[in-house]
């Protein structure tokens, strides 16, 4: 019976050797980007089971979805009170301070940890028991509990300055309730502007700044929508065409002026603006519209319009049980 002191660059190598070959049992809560090479799960025996806390937002949702790839969605679980770091092999266990984490395990920058390497066959014994406690009050993981702690994990990263690239605006939306509650819209329609109005709209506006002689313009980068008869200010727009015929172009996102710039082009109709925008900031999120999230409202854009309607504006929020993923049948308990 030995016990042996591991510091933070002896760690993970010792995690490696215990997992190498036999059923290991992992109740770690926190998972960086290269967990799974690090401690060795890559090459893990299937029945290998692994306990993290997702719900606390210092877990990336990617290496959970890694590792029930590579496990089994049956042999990954969340509990979300789990601070603990304990790996169970057959005949040693490590138990201390280190996350399955770069700093934790050695990288630069890292933390100071330590950890000890038993193989008291009592303290085995304990720590099985343990293991088998918190298991069963362990829950699976669905992927709508994946999503929201994708948006938890982006939130601390844009907390510690860290994002670098944007995140899909459809699933951060499904994922966090305060960008379902930002001043966010669909706005769907038939027809675009015609050249006609276009025309008579630069005109309205050079008249409207008291013309000077010159080519009228419009105010760089806006584009005129017409006759709306609700226009969000200072809102985020989805642009998106339905024609006749029900088929659909999503055209990206928008952003409305802050005050309204509504502009009469003849008695009878008007004008609203708005800019084209690749990224948008909200919240703390960088976010964007990549393509599979533009073909999702595309797809429902002509229910949503209906077959009456011209134009309607829609909050995002009232979309989203629409754009919500269908789950994939699972007899276990899930999250």
């Amino acid at each position: 019976m030995t016990s042996r002191l591991l510091t933070e660059a002896d760690t993970a190598k010792e995690i490696r050797k215990l997992v190498a070959g036999a059923e290991a049992r992992v109740a770690v809560a926190y998972w960086g980007a290269t967990a799974l090479e690090l401690l060795g799960l890559d090459a893990a025996a299937k029945g290998t089971k692994v306990i993290c806390n997702l719900e606390s937002g210092c877990t990336d949702p990617a290496t959970i979805r890694q590792l029930r790839s590579r496990l089994g969605e049956a042999n990954v679980k969340t509990h979300a009170g789990l601070h603990a770091k304990v790996c169970l092999g057959v005949a040693s266990a490590i138990l201390g301070s280190s996350n399955a984490s770069m700093r934790g395990l050695g990288g630069s920058n890292g933390w100071r940890e330590a950890n000890l390497l038993c193989n008291d066959p009592r303290m085995l014994s304990q720590l099985s028991a343990w293991f088998d406690q918190v298991w069963d009050e362990a829950i699976l993981i669905r992927e709508a509990a994946l999503r929201k702690a994708d948006a938890a994990w982006q939130r601390r990263r844009v907390v510690e300055g860290r994002q670098t690239d944007p995140v899909p605006l459809i699933q951060t939306a499904l994922s966090d309730s305060s960008i379902r509650a930002q001043n966010i819209w669909i706005a769907l329609y038939r027809e675009y502007v015609s050249k006609e109005d276009k025309a008579a709209i630069r005109q309205a506006w050079e008249a409207r700044r008291g013309g000077d002689g010159r080519e009228p313009k419009l105010p760089r980068g806006w584009y005129p929508y017409t006759n709306w008869p609700r226009w969000p200010d200072d809102a985020i727009l989805i642009d998106c065409r339905v024609k006749k015929n029900g088929s659909a172009r999503c055209h990206g996102l928008y952003r409305t002026p802050p005050k309204s710039l509504r502009l009469s082009f003849s008695d009878e109709n008007w004008a609203d603006f708005a800019t084209k925008a690749t990224t948008i900031t909200i919240d703390g999120f960088t976010c964007d519209l990549p393509m599979a999230e533009r073909q999702q409202i595309e797809a429902h854009a002509a229910k949503w319009l209906g077959h009456r309607r011209e134009m309607r504006m829609m909050r995002l929020s009232e979309c989203l049980d629409d754009l919500e993923p269908a789950e994939p049948k699972n007899s276990s308990r899930p999250v």
